[in-house]
Order: C-alpha cells, then structure tokens, then sequence
C-alpha cells in the first residue's frame, strides 16, 4: 500500500455532483461538502454543476446552500476562485457527439468510447485518446513542479501547497486510466470487462481518482483499484499527440485512418 505520509503532489479528479436542483440543498450537503478540502485549489469545467462542486469542496463550512446558489447564478466575485479549465469538458464535432449521446442513451458508451478516435478530426474532439493526452498533460505539468521542489529540497514543503482538485464528468475522467491499463496491453481485456460490468469502472457522482506524484513514481488510485503510471507513458502520449496534430495541417479530416 501507498504510504501517504510520505511527500507528494495530490491531484484529486472528482466528478460533479448529482444534477437535481430541485433537491439542491440536501444533495450538496450529502456529497460536495462533505469532501471537505479547504485551501485546496480547484479547477472545473465551464459548467454550472462542476463549478459549484468544486466552491461547495474547497468551501466546507458553507451552511446557506441555496443562497450560494443564488449568488453563483448571479455571477459572486467569490466564485473566481474556482478556475475554468475547458479541457475538464467533452466537446466534438456533430458526428461525434451525436454518436456519444446515440450510444448513451442505449446504455452503449462503455464500449463506443475506447472505439471513439475514428470520429476524431481536431483539436476540439473529446475523443478517448485525446481526453487521455489533455490529462496526461496536466499531470506532467505538475511533475515538472515537483522536480522544481526536489531541486530546491522543498517537496514536503511543495507537496503540501500544491494540493489541486480538477472537477470534470462522467466519460471523462475514466479515460486516462482506461489508456493506462491498454498501456499494459490489457486492451482484450478492458473491452470485455468495461462491456460486461460497465459501472464498476465509471465515475459515480462526487467519486474521484486520486493521483500521487511522489519523488520518484506515480500512483493512480480508484476505488480498490491501484496502478503504478511510468512518468515516460504519459511523455509518450504527449509526444504522439504532438505528431498527430502537425499532420491535421496537411491531410483532409478524414487523416484518422492513415495514422492511427
């Protein structure tokens, strides 16, 4: 097991909370505050349900539910706080998304997402691998921060400052850690195992996967579930969506097929 004790950057990507504002008050006590994570800095998709996830997290002492609410709507200042990250947020182009909504609403996203790159066709496009190089990003941003802080004997020090929470959605969030088990050339058997038990493997409203940037390793946390991410898996997806994206200017939309 993990030895939390020991120093580290802390990512924690939660899903929003449940969606049912009629509800709001009693909902929002039950999950997003109870995360309780103060002077943690949080980041959120540019919608209104991962926003006031994070504000709720980062803010557990709130008792005023709906007049929070009220003051969100109405645009507060204290809600700047909460950093917009559009990459939190799957988007695509028309055949895309309408083929994820199609699929969702069957019951069939489990399986139409790890297939989803052949409607890739730019930079805009939630597909699987791409939601996958958007996150492996951000955690090689902030392994450049700890190398920074080992450089300057401040890790613990860094480790403690640099908790983040990232707010983002259902068929998001999975995807980089679906990318790291087919990594493992678990691909067969992610296909049937995500197909025949689909809900063990997704996000549940305010659920989260943890990820522990140590000094010399990367430990992914779901659930019961506990993988070890090589810094060099990530700096390989980011160098392949590098290439990929120097290519969108000299082929037709259609490139997928050629180079993937």
């Amino acid at each position: 097991m993990t030895n939390q004790k020991e120093s580290s950057i802390h990512l924690k990507f939660i899903r929003h909370g449940e969606k049912d504002w009629d509800n709001l008050s009693e909902i929002w006590k039950k999950h997003a505050s109870s995360l309780d994570l103060p002077n943690t800095v949080a980041y959120a998709s540019d919608k209104t349900r991962t926003q006031l996830t994070a504000y709720f997290a980062t803010n557990p002492d709130i008792k005023d539910f709906k007049k929070t609410l009220e003051d969100f709507e109405n645009n507060s200042g204290k809600f700047r706080k909460v950093r917009i990250n559009k990459k939190l947020w799957y988007d695509g182009n028309a055949e895309f998304y309408g083929k994820a909504i199609e699929a969702a609403s069957k019951w069939e996203y489990s399986t139409f997402v790890i297939d989803s790159d052949k409607y890739f066709q730019d930079e805009n496009d939630s597909t699987y691998t791409k939601v996958a190089w958007d996150f492996a990003e951000i955690i090689l941003n902030y392994c450049k921060i700890r190398d920074y802080a080992i450089d300057n004997w401040r890790l613990p020090k860094v480790s403690k400052e640099f908790n983040r929470l990232f707010v983002s959605h259902q068929w998001v969030l999975e995807l980089i850690m679906f990318k790291l088990v087919e990594q493992k050339e678990w691909r067969k058997w992610l296909e049937i195992f995500i197909k025949e038990n689909h809900l063990e493997w997704w996000v549940d409203f305010c659920e989260w996967i943890d990820v522990y940037i140590y000094k010399d390793r990367i430990k992914l946390k779901f659930r019961n579930h506990e993988f070890n991410m090589d810094e060099d898996f990530l700096k390989d997806l980011i160098n392949e969506r590098d290439e990929l994206y120097k290519k969108i200017k000299f082929v037709p939309k259609n490139w997928v097929d050629d180079v993937m």
